[in-house]
């Protein structure tokens, strides 16, 4: 408890320079923090217990008399390890209330309230506004731990294939594509990146990685607590592997690459992650860039390693949860068939827990789709949305 006042002490002291908003943000995450390890630590003890259990059908106990005395003290150490820790974050809940009343105080006492930037000289890293100050809900957490999973109702239409579009070049080696939701479509392409060549895109972009930026009407293009990672646009001139990529994108798409944006690499530390968001620009948006293109029909997000915790990317509104495999990449339309902006493509990138990701994007944008995906009067799928 000593130790919890005294970290909260210290995020108080830091957040003097920053303002209110930040030692609320601090403590918030701190809290959120502890309660995902509180879940790992419960799922620590899940897999211990099946362990426990499997070690039970081993029958030839003669022969395995050492294997199983060993095993079934270890886990028994790594249970009572578990339980201690998991007892310790649970006490940790009722101080919960102490810590908020010792926030209050100290507020009072340092005077946060009435501090600002520009009294105390310091220039804030992040700006704040209302939809960064929460990030990942219970619901958007659950999704990220994996706990929420897909309606049967839904399950039951979604379907595996080879898609070739009628390319005589994809005949020969079609894509195998899976469905993830069919309104917003959401797919699944498996396989489509050699080891090769994902070491290449890595290489090239490392020495280029820069602190990942958002867009906002209000404020342009800038730093966001809401985006936590590095990014890189890697260009076709590079290297001739890249305009391969580049290529195998609009195969696999069935979309124009001609009007497509350059091929941005996102690059997540531990801890990294990006908050629930629209690939599409809303109308005022989408002025800042200027762009003769149009908005952003399609995503397509090619997942460069295996994330050891952490890291799936969800979609809030559909209850979909993807863990990232090496080589796999996901697509999705932004703008419905009508070209409205498709609201339930709402997604986020969830914390990295362990080790790092990394993930290459391809934009599509509306001009050259023309002929790809015509235009319809309505959306195809009205009828079907959220009830299949």
């Amino acid at each position: 408890m000593a130790r919890m006042l005294l970290l909260i002490v210290a995020v108080g002291l830091a957040a003097s320079c920053n303002g209110n908003h930040e030692f609320d943000f601090n403590v918030g995450v701190l809290k959120k923090l502890l309660r995902t390890e509180a879940d790992l630590f419960d799922r620590l003890l899940y897999e211990i217990l099946q362990q426990q259990e499997h070690l039970k059908t081993i029958s030839n106990e003669e022969v395995f008399s050492k294997e199983l005395e060993d095993a079934a003290y270890k886990a028994n150490e790594y249970s009572l390890s578990a339980k201690t820790t998991i007892s310790m974050l649970t006490s940790l809940e009722t101080l919960w209330l102490k810590i908020d009343d010792y926030m209050k105080d100290t507020k009072k006492i340092i005077g946060l309230h009435n501090v600002t930037s520009s009294e105390t000289g310091c220039e804030p890293e992040y700006d704040y506004d209302d939809y960064e100050s929460g990030i990942f809900e219970n619901s958007a957490l659950k999704l990220c731990n994996g706990m929420i999973s897909q309606s049967p109702d839904i399950e039951k239409h979604l379907k595996c294939r080879f898609v070739d579009y009628g390319n005589p070049f994809l005949k020969i080696a079609p894509f195998k594509q899976e469905d993830v939701y069919l309104d917003p479509f959401i797919v699944i392409y498996h396989n489509v990146l050699s080891d090769a060549e994902i070491e290449m895109l890595q290489e090239e972009a490392y020495p280029a990685l820069d602190s990942s930026r958002v867009i906002s009407y209000k404020q342009g293009i800038h730093s966001s607590k809401m985006r936590v990672s590095e990014n890189a646009w890697l260009f076709d001139d590079i290297d001739p592997k890249i305009k391969s990529v580049n290529e195998r994108a609009g195969h696999m798409t069935n979309l124009n690459i001609g009007t497509s944006e350059p091929l941005q690499i996102a690059y997540y530390k531990p801890g990294g992650y990006f908050n629930e968001h629209h690939d599409f620009f809303e109308d005022e948006d989408y002025q800042i860039l200027n762009s003769s293109s149009g908005n952003r029909i399609g995503t397509l997000m090619f997942y460069l390693n295996n994330v050891q915790e952490g890291g799936r990317t969800i979609f809030t509104d559909l209850n979909v949860s993807l863990t990232p495999k090496k080589g796999n990449a996901v697509f999705w339309y932004n703008i419905s068939p009508n070209g409205y902006l498709d609201y339930f493509t709402m997604h986020a990138g969830c914390r990295v827990v362990s080790g790092v990701k990394w993930v290459a994007n391809k934009w599509f944008n509306e001009h050259g789709q023309e002929f790809r995906r015509p235009c319809l009067l309505e959306n195809d799928y009205d009828e079907n949305r959220n009830g299949l």
